[in-house]
C-alpha cells in the first residue's frame, strides 16, 4: 500500500512538471515552438512514471483482488457497479503494462525505450488517476457506527452546533462521505475550551442534520467513524483540462502591449483580443468566465445548501464579466473608429545621458508616479448586491 501511495504522489509530480514545461513552450495559439523539446519532456515524463510504478508492479494483482473482496461487502447504496468498472480497468491496465514490459525484454524486439514508455503511459495514467479508489477499497474497515451520546446529549449538542454555525463560531475540520453515501463532517466549537471534535451526518445547513458523536480529537473521531469513500469527480466522462482554444496571452503581456503602444489602433486591438470570445482568439475574459463557470458547476455538484448559495454568487460574477467584456469590445470599437496617436512631446528619456532641460530651465516634466496615476484613473466599484436580485447594469453615456 505504501508503494501505491508513493506512486500516486510521484505520478502527480511528473504529470504536473510535464504540463508546466509544455505550456511554457507554447505560442499564443497553443502550438509548440520546439517540437523536439516537447518530445524530450514527454519522454522524460513517461520514464519517470514507469520508474515510480515499478515498486507496484508485483502487487497489482493482489491489490485488485483485495479491492474486489471489499467491494462485495459494501452496502447496496454504494456505487458498486461504477467502482467495479474502475477495478476492471485497472486490472486490464496492469495486464497491458506487464505484456509491454515482457515484449521490451525480448532481444528480437527492436523497440526503443522511449517508444516502450510511450505505449505504457496510457495505462500508467489509469493507475495514477484511479489509485485513490483502489486504495480506499483496500483499506475499507468494517466499522459499525456506535453513538457515544444519549438522546438528550445529542439534542443539546445539535442545538449548540446550529447556533455556532449561525453565529460563525463553528470550525469545519473535515467533510467526506462514507461507503454508504452518508455525508460525515467533523467540526469544533470555537468557544469549546476542551477543543473536542464533534461528528455530524448530513448537510450542515439543513434540518436533517444529526449528531453522531463527540470525541477527544480528530484521531479518535477517525478511528470511531466509518472509513471514508474516495471523493468523486466533477465530470465523470473526463475533461480536457488544457484545450487548445484556451491558450491565451497572459494579462501581463497584454498590459505591456498597451504600455508600449503609440496609437489608438494598437490599444483597440489589444482590448478587442482581451474581450474576444471566439476560438481560436479567445481572450482572458472568456478564460476567466470559463473558470467561474467551472467553479459554479463544482459548487452545484456539492449538493449542499451552502454550495447552492456560492453557485448563485458565481452566477452573478459571470453576468458581471459578460457585461465588462461587452464594454471592452465597445471601447475597442470606439478607439478604432477614432484614430489618434500619442502627442509628440511625450518623448522617451535617454537611457544613459541626462534628460534635456525644458525652456524654463527645469527638468522636463516626468511621467506621473504610480500613486498619481492611480488617483487619476481610479473608478469606485459599485456596491455589492445580493446575487440574482440586482437589475442589469445600465450603461452611462
Amino acid at each position: 500500500m505504501n508503494a501505491l501511495s508513493g506512486y500516486r504522489g510521484r505520478y502527480a509530480v511528473a504529470h504536473r512538471t510535464w504540463t508546466e514545461a509544455v505550456e511554457a513552450g507554447l505560442d499564443a495559439l497553443g502550438n509548440a515552438r520546439d517540437v523536439q523539446q516537447r518530445a524530450a519532456v514527454t519522454a522524460r515524463r513517461n520514464a519517470e512514471a514507469l520508474a515510480a510504478f515499478r515498486p507496484v508492479l508485483e502487487h497489482t494483482g493482489a491489490l485488485v483482488s483485495r479491492a474486489r473482496a471489499s467491494l462485495d461487502q459494501l452496502p447496496s447504496s454504494a456505487p458498486r457497479r461504477k467502482w467495479q468498472a474502475i477495478l476492471d480497468d485497472l486490472d486490464h491496465s496492469s495486464d497491458q503494462i506487464h505484456q509491454i514490459l515482457r515484449a521490451g525484454h525480448n532481444p528480437s524486439a527492436e523497440v526503443s525505450a522511449d517508444a516502450r514508455d510511450a505505449a505504457l503511459w496510457p495505462y500508467l495514467c489509469s493507475w495514477g488517476e484511479h489509485a485513490m479508489i483502489l486504495q480506499a477499497l483496500v483499506q475499507q474497515r468494517d466499522v459499525q457506527l456506535r453513538l457515544n451520546l444519549t438522546s438528550d446529549q445529542s439534542e443539546q449538542l445539535l442545538a449548540d452546533v446550529r447556533e455556532a454555525r449561525a453565529q460563525g463560531r463553528l470550525r469545519v475540520m473535515t467533510s467526506r462521505h462514507d461507503m454508504a453515501g452518508r455525508r460525515i463532517t467533523t467540526v469544533e466549537l470555537l468557544d469549546d475550551d476542551l477543543g473536542r471534535t464533534i461528528a455530524v451526518q448530513g448537510d450542515l445547513d439543513t434540518p436533517t442534520l444529526k449528531v453522531l458523536g463527540r470525541y477527544d480529537d480528530d484521531l479518535a473521531a477517525a478511528a470511531a467513524l466509518p472509513s471514508p469513500a474516495p471523493p468523486g469527480v466533477l465530470r465523470p466522462d473526463g475533461c480536457d483540462t488544457h484545450p487548445a482554444h484556451s491558450r491565451v496571452k497572459r494579462i501581463e503581456s497584454l498590459t505591456h502591449e498597451v504600455l508600449t503602444s503609440t496609437s489608438t489602433g494598437e490599444v483597440a486591438e489589444v482590448l478587442h483580443f482581451a474581450s474576444s470570445t471566439q476560438s481560436p482568439f479567445r481572450g482572458p475574459f472568456a478564460a476567466l468566465r470559463d473558470l467561474v463557470d467551472a467553479a459554479n458547476e463544482f459548487s452545484h455538484a456539492l449538493g449542499t445548501r451552502h454550495g447552492t448559495e456560492i453557485a448563485a454568487r458565481l452566477s452573478a460574477v459571470h453576468r458581471q464579466l459578460h457585461y465588462l467584456a461587452g464594454e471592452l469590445r465597445e471601447i475597442s470599437d470606439e478607439l478604432d473608429a477614432n484614430p489618434s496617436v500619442l502627442p509628440s512631446h511625450r518623448v522617451p528619456r535617454p537611457h544613459h545621458l541626462p534628460a534635456p532641460r525644458s525652456d524654463h530651465g527645469s527638468q522636463a516634466q516626468s511621467a506621473p508616479g504610480h500613486e498619481a496615476r492611480q488617483a487619476l484613473t481610479h473608478t469606485p466599484l459599485p456596491a455589492r448586491t445580493t446575487p440574482g436580485a440586482a437589475p442589469p447594469p445600465t450603461r452611462i453615456r
